[in-house]
């Protein structure tokens, strides 16, 4: 009690320390803390600071609370000296039992005018908690001289955040005033660390979000929508790096954002405001434009999605965009479409129009197309657009063995950019220079692994678009290599139509020379069966000699037409004689030329009679001879030993239809349009022996039948799931041919 009655009213020492506008402003100095998103600890260390200061307390000890749970994380801060340093000081009472886990688990903040008070606490406590009478060697409060002491629960409404200790090492009476500063400033305290937290909670959200959206491929912005001055604005506050990219800002800069979004739509605002409005704020893949860091627009397709709203009068506050890029969605689109029209296109010239007809209408005026010289092996100009790249035409005669950048590119597969020609040791620089080109993407023109020629595209005029955004330029540069595909593959299709064409030519000029000598000697055969047939009378052998000769003279007869066919030139020329015929006498007759073929293999061919019941039509019966003496050719050149060809019709009215049908090697489903377009077969092999034949006989037939308005297909299938092999054998192949009645009609 004799200390009590010396002890210092802290009250006086605090009136004549302080006035309430320095403890205004040491609040304030923590507030500044938290809303400069300060770490957690510099704002605890300045609560700590200020309450020494202002509290006279020395130390002060100060311990943050875990979030949701009633312990502590280590160590504690401090503020003020320690007379004793001890090696990891107050790292103790973080064992489970201690003094400040008790008074922090009791909820209730304590104060200490007297060291005896201080003592009976601790040892009362330590002794329930406990079950024992032991006493730590040194307490914090004996080792400090700690004479009197407040223990204070700081408080966030019902939530605990933390414990501080105002320690003073002389005793001192606690008013109430006295506690009700010590209260006002821990509460205080208290919200401080609370929007700490908050803020730094926001700020994990926030970086959490922008890692998500960094990450995703399309363009994403997230927008702050609040008014300014008056001024509605949607002002940005996240953008991915695709976004900066694509409207042109520095991404290491985070330059899009803090930018109003409604300036960047500029007439396009009150068309995304409408369809806001109607969408209660949520649209998906509206077109619009918006500007580009350079002023001009860019053709955009818009999604939004509503993050925040404002309760009270349902105002969107927060909202995440995604952005797709329509101009290079466009661009692909549009070279895509003229991909088609260069697949179709009849010549090489033709694909050379095409070409770079559709690259000057995406913008690239100026460049040249080269190829490789398939015998020269010398990279030579075939096309230019632009003045100064005609120029280069004539003098475009690379060597392959050479070091010039067209050979680099060849001979690597690779596309090469070119930002600075001048610089490049690999161009020419003379010719480079009297052409006035700096800039050039080259492109390789591929087939499967081989490179057939060069696309030369001039960039000369486009150096913003160079050294701006690499995002961008990859981008462009990635749908050109794409284009540049396609075209290899036109140039090479119309290299092959250019070959089979001469190939066709070539076929129907030979079919021409043999075609009188070979119905000469067809002429004579009827003769010469006569004369040994009665001179031999039914010798069996005789018989059969005759028959091959005639098998074979029909055998080399069909080649011929099948040759001469081939020729378009050649069929028009021949016309088409429309009269009507019984099918049934020409499919008869066509399969008998085959039976001594199919009876050398053990082959059947059975003609059904449902074919017989077919009424005469009109039609041109040398071409559907031709064609039905190609498809029973192939039926029983395919069908495996001991098999079936079977030929059935069916009568529908206006149309009749006939199908072949024979089990042996199949045709894969990839290669059903393929067998019918020439000098083409099956990549399927018989693995015992080899099926002669040149690839035309379906191409005639198919040409034939559709002279006729008719229609021709396959389907081959295996005979069950357990016959499906690898190598086709077991199947069942159907060949369809759909004839109209009266092709006249059609």
């Amino acid at each position: 009690m004799d200390e009590l009655k010396n002890s210092m009213p802290l009250e006086n020492t605090l009136r004549e320390k302080q006035t309430n506008d320095l403890l205004l402003d040491r609040l304030n100095i923590i507030g500044e803390k938290v809303a400069s998103n300060a770490s957690i600890g510099e704002i605890l260390q300045q609560v700590a600071n200020c309450a020494a200061e202002e509290l006279g307390a020395d130390p002060v000890v100060l311990y943050q609370c875990k979030q949701n749970k009633a312990t502590f994380v280590a160590p504690p801060i401090y503020a003020g000296k320690l007379i004793h340093q001890v090696k990891n000081a107050g790292v103790s009472p973080f064992k489970g039992t201690t003094f400040a886990e008790l008074i922090l688990a009791e909820g209730e903040s304590l104060h200490f005018e007297m060291k005896d008070d201080i003592d009976e606490h601790i040892r009362t406590s330590w002794c329930k908690q406990n079950n024992t009478a032991y006493i730590p060697n040194e307490w914090f409060h004996d080792r400090e001289g700690i004479q009197s002491m407040a223990a204070l629960i700081l408080k966030a409404g019902e939530t605990k955040v933390g414990l501080m200790f105002l320690n003073y090492r002389q005793p001192h009476k606690f008013s109430e005033s006295v506690k009700k500063r010590m209260n006002t400033f821990v509460a205080y305290a208290a919200v401080a660390i609370t929007n700490s937290r908050l803020i730094a909670r926001l700020n994990d959200d926030h970086s959490y979000l922008k890692r998500i959206i960094d990450r995703l491929p399309d363009p994403v912005f997230v927008t702050e929508n609040k008014k300014i001055n008056g001024q509605l604005v949607w002002r940005i506050k996240v953008a991915n790096r695709v976004a900066h990219q694509l409207f042109g800002y520095d991404f290491s800069t985070n330059e899009f954002a803090d930018r109003d979004a409604r300036l960047l739509l500029g007439g396009d605002l009150d068309k995304l405001k409408q369809a806001l409005q109607k969408a209660n704020g949520e649209v998906t893949d509206l077109e619009l434009s918006m500007q580009h860091s350079d002023g001009h627009r860019i053709p955009v397709s818009i999604s939004t999605s509503v993050l925040m709203r404002n309760k009270e009068n349902d105002h969107v506050t927060s909202a995440i965009c995604v952005a797709k890029d329509l101009a290079t969605k466009n661009r692909l689109d549009y070279l895509n479409r003229a991909t088609l029209s260069l697949l179709e296109a009849r010549s090489l010239e033709a694909a050379y129009d095409i070409i770079f007809e559709n690259l000057n209408n995406i913008g690239y005026k100026k460049g040249m197309l080269s190829l490789v010289g398939e015998k020269t092996k010398i990279i030579s100009g075939k096309r230019a657009i632009g003045r100064n790249w005609h120029d280069l035409l004539d003098k475009t005669n690379v060597p392959l063995k050479s070091g010039n950048v067209l050979a680099q590119v060849v001979k690597s597969g690779t596309p090469r950019l070119i930002k600075d020609c001048t610089t490049d040791p690999s161009c020419n620089h003379e010719l480079t220079q009297q052409a006035g080109i700096k800039s050039q993407y080259i492109i390789p023109l591929k087939i499967h692994e081989e490179v057939i020629g060069t696309l030369q595209i001039d960039l000369t005029d486009k150096q913003n678009f160079l050294y701006g955004d690499k995002h961008h330029l990859t981008e462009s540069l990635n749908v050109l290599s794409a284009f540049a595909n396609q075209v290899a593959v036109a140039i090479e299709s119309n290299r092959l139509k250019a070959k089979a064409n001469k190939l066709q030519r070539s076929l129907a000029d030979v079919g021409h020379e043999f075609r009188s000598p070979l119905h000469n000697i067809i002429t004579q055969l009827g003769g010469l069966s006569y004369y040994l047939k009665k001179k031999y009378g039914q010798d069996q052998k005789v018989l059969d000699v005759v028959k091959i000769i005639e098998e074979e003279s029909f055998r080399g007869d069909r080649q011929m037409k099948n040759a001469l066919y081939s020729s378009e030139k050649s069929v028009d020329s021949m016309g088409q004689h429309l009269e009507k015929h019984r099918l049934s006498v020409t499919i008869q007759q066509c399969a008998a030329r085959f039976q001594i073929t199919a009876r050398n293999r053990g082959i059947s061919i059975v003609v059904r009679d449902n074919i017989k019941k077919i009424p005469p039509f009109s039609f041109d019966i040398m071409q559907i001879e031709q064609v039905f003496t190609n498809l029973i050719d192939n039926a029983v050149k395919y069908s495996h030993e001991r098999q079936t060809v079977e030929i059935q019709g069916e009568d529908h009215g206006r149309k009749i239809e006939i199908s072949i049908k024979n089990t042996g090697l199949g045709i894969p489903e990839r290669s059903y349009t393929q067998i019918f377009e020439g000098f083409s077969r099956s990549d399927v092999l018989d693995s015992t022996r080899f099926i002669p034949g040149t690839g035309l006989g379906l191409k005639i037939a198919k040409n034939f039948v559709e002279q006729h308005k008719g229609k021709i297909w396959v389907i081959s299938k295996p005979l069950s799931q357990r016959g499906k092999t690898m190598n086709y054998e077991g199947y069942l192949t159907t060949f369809f041919v759909l004839l109209p009645k009266n092709p006249m009609e059609y």
